[in-house]
């Protein structure tokens, strides 16, 4: 086999190594997106009052268990991925094609470019690892490692197709409701800090009326679903009425 052939066979395993960590990447990219569905879905099915209502902390407090789920996601994902760089993976590819310990860890440090004493001595090292590699495809190199990855991907893909699923029903039997509970979520400041409402206005104002005599109050309050009339006539005590607001 000659050096460039030998270069690439044992390249092989790297490239092999590469698509895995790839692999797993985009598995967790996955999950993540699964966790922020499933929440959407799960704030639409809430009350609207609860999530929606100005000053409620349900969209924070969901918004930020999302986050917090994301965060310990991406950690164990990277993790994970740690696990499968080529250094790490070399002891289980000379189990799977009948290399010595230590055969293709020293194959792999003698490369071209390194400086040893018997460069034709490496070369035929090499040589006789990439050999034993060429009679075997990429995935009977790192058979545990793709059994258990596959497997884990495969879960991954499952959760997201039902979790990506569970939010298109949603959207299309209620989409202003789903819209919501996405905004609630992704802005969950905006319902947790309201703004204050604008002021009160009441007409007619500083007036004075005869008793007896009629008096009608007319009450502009925005953003208020009713509010409180506190009056007191001469010589009596103070009376209130709340009035809802139309």
């Amino acid at each position: 086999m000659r050096g460039l052939d030998t270069s690439a066979e044992l390249g092989r395993i790297d490239k092999t190594a590469a698509r895995v960590r790839l692999a797993l990447s985009f598995a967790g990219v996955a999950l993540g997106l699964a966790v922020i569905s499933l929440s959407v879905v799960f704030t639409s099915l809430l009350p609207e009052q609860i999530v929606h209502e100005p000053g409620s902390w349900v969209p924070m407090g969901l918004s930020l268990l999302t986050l917090a789920v994301c965060v310990l996601l991406t950690h164990a994902t990277r993790t994970y991925v740690a696990r499968h760089h080529l250094p790490m993976l070399v002891p289980e590819v000379e189990r799977s094609v009948g290399l010595r310990r230590g055969e293709l860890a020293g194959a792999l440090e003698l490369s071209p470019d390194r400086p040893v004493e018997s460069r034709s001595l490496a070369r035929f090292g090499r040589q006789l690892v990439a050999d034993k590699l060429a009679g075997h495809e990429d995935w009977e190199l790192l058979p545990e490692t793709l059994s258990k990855v596959g497997k884990r991907i495969s879960w991954a893909g499952l959760l997201f197709m039902l979790a990506l699923g569970g939010l298109a029903v949603a959207a299309m039997r209620s989409p202003a409701r789903t819209l919501a509970a996405a905004t609630a979520l992704g802005q969950p400041w905006a319902t947790a800090f309201p703004p204050p409402p604008p002021r009160i206005r009441i007409a007619p104002g500083d007036t004075a009326v005869l008793r007896g005599q009629r008096l009608e109050v007319r009450t502009i309050a925005p953003m208020r679903d009713s509010v409180i009339l506190v009056w007191q006539p001469v010589g009596e005590p103070i009376a209130t009425a709340r009035l809802a607001v139309e």
